[in-house]
């Protein structure tokens, strides 16, 4: 016993220290999209997760939740397990919810609060852990592609209206497309569990669609009637791999149009023999 008394922080610097306090209480109210969410970040955190003072809200919301997943990506726990809890506890999903954490995470089928509220705590405390330790920068691409995500949209008639990509230019330059399609964010329906729902079409093969965004692929599921209980979020890399690695052959439909004749030239479609040319690059 050497008789040495450690201070009850750990001796970390006061600094830190307001920087945990602000991302302990970041899943309270709307999550990270409440009003004046940069206030409530505190300088401290602001500083650590690279927050400029002029950027706008939806910038700000866009790298808490780039930060948000970084932490989750880095547990032991497997992301897929953890993530439609802490994108409902900190309102980071691409569709906003409604209520407080509690709500939020009663909302999740087939799960109780209670049990969701259990399986977050690992999530909470790595995440004040993670203010101690190195971050991986976060790429101008990537906070582009989540901003998005938070940005208003335009009101307007029909959501996908105003094409936001190159896909015009697929027939001319198709490996650029493929590239820029591989890195961006995507919506694709899903089932109660999570599971991407995939159309079966016969002899013209299986398919997974993919949305450049929330509001397009409620746009489509009003549309066209379809029934899809849910959505999930991914890049354009991780639907790819997914497709991949089912048993039959399955293409992705990017942004297809709910009007017979009309918006072809807003949508593309990655066939099961491209995907499979692209395999290497998918995650492990």
């Amino acid at each position: 016993m050497t008789g040495e008394n450690r201070p009850a922080d750990g001796g970390r610097s006061p600094a830190v220290l307001r920087a945990e306090n602000a991302a302990s209480r970041l899943h309270k109210n709307a999550g990270v999209r409440r009003p004046g969410l940069r206030s409530e970040l505190g300088a401290d955190l602001r500083g650590i997760w690279g927050i400029a003072d002029d950027d706008p809200p939806h910038r700000v919301c866009a790298i808490v939740h780039l930060r948000l997943v970084q932490v989750l990506r880095s547990m032991a726990e497997p992301a897929s397990k953890l993530e439609q809890i802490v994108l409902a506890a900190y309102n980071a999903g691409p569709v906003p919810l409604s209520g407080n954490k509690t709500e939020r995470l009663a909302s999740i089928p087939g799960r109780s609060g209670r049990s969701c509220d259990r399986d977050l705590r690992p999530f909470q405390e790595e995440l004040l852990v993670s203010l101690r330790t190195g971050r991986q920068p976060l790429s101008a691409h990537e906070i582009g592609a989540a901003e998005r995500r938070f940005a208003a949209r335009p009101a307007g008639p029909d959501p996908v209206a105003a094409p936001r990509n190159p896909i015009h230019g697929f027939h001319t330059d198709a490996d650029q497309v493929v590239r820029w399609f591989l890195g961006e964010s995507w919506c694709a329906p899903a089932d109660a569990v999570r599971e991407p729902i995939v159309l079966d079409l016969g002899e013209r093969g299986a398919w997974l669609c993919v949305f450049s965004d929330q509001g397009a692929l409620d746009h489509y599921r009003g549309t066209v009637g379809c029934g899809w209980p849910l959505s999930l979020s991914g890049t354009g890399r991780e639907f790819a791999g997914r497709v991949h690695g089912r048993a039959a052959p399955t293409g992705l439909l990017v942004d297809p149009s709910p009007h017979r004749g009309r918006g072809a030239e807003r949508a593309f479609s990655l066939s099961p023999s491209l995907i499979a040319q692209l395999s290497p690059d998918f995650p492990s």
